[in-house]
Formats: C-alpha cells, structure tokens, sequence
C-alpha cells in the first residue's frame, strides 16, 4: 500500500503542472526530477524532518506520494518526527511555564524576520527565473 493523494497525482501529472504553472512555483522539471532522485534516496528522514518543519509538515505527504513510499514505511518516519515536535514544544512549554509573554516579545520579531526572508527568497526567485527565460 502507498501514500494517498502524491500518488494519485503521480509524477507525470506534477510535472504538467509544472510544465504549465512552473514560473509561478518556481519550479523547472529539471528541479522535480532531482527533488524526485533526492527523495528516492532520503524519503524516510525527509518525512521525519518534514515533520518538524512548520510549513512544511502540512504538505510531506504529497512527495512522499509522488514516490510511492509505502504507507507503513510513511507512517513510521511520520510518527517519529511528530513525537520528536509534540516532545519539543512540550518541553518547552514546561521549562518556560508563565513566560510565555518575555518569549513572545524577543520570538515576534524573529518569526516576522523569517517571513520577510522567505517572500524575499521566492521574489528573488521568482525575478531569477524571469531573467532566464529572457
């Protein structure tokens, strides 16, 4: 058995979509087939760290579709990078108790730094690949 929605998009289909929508995602077939290559090789960490990355965890599954990873293989990785987040923010949580406000003040302008680098990295991305196809 494999993952869900990936596989019924499959590759080809992806790469379709990218073929039609690729300069908005920022995206080349060349890029899906060494992100396909890269999963191949690393799926099961790239699920378990997917798990720990905010953005990220919401969409792991879709890769790990296209790659026809085997659901009980997805479900393993899966499970062991949520314990390792739902541990973390649990931890934390307990070490910094009532001050949850202080971390707020000095996390705030650090998670908006985050925002505004990740925008800046898609537009420059986004000019980058209008520059190539001039």
């Amino acid at each position: 058995m494999v993952c869900g929605r990936g596989y019924r998009l499959g590759a080809e289909r992806f790469k379709g979509i990218v073929k039609r929508h690729g300069r908005w995602l920022t995206l080349s077939e060349a890029d899906v087939d060494r992100a396909q290559r890269w999963f191949y090789r690393y799926g099961g960490v790239a699920v378990c760290v997917g798990r720990l990355i905010p953005a990220v965890r919401s969409v792991i599954s879709v890769p790990a579709g296209i790659a026809q990873m085997e659901l009980r293989r997805f479900l393993m990785w899966s499970s062991v990078g949520t314990v390792a987040w739902t541990s973390l923010l649990a931890g934390l949580g307990y070490v910094l108790g009532k001050r949850f406000t202080e971390v707020d003040a000095w996390l705030q302008p650090i998670s908006l730094a985050i925002v505004a680098l990740a925008v800046a990295g898609y537009l420059y991305r986004l000019y980058r690949g209008r520059e190539q196809t001039s």
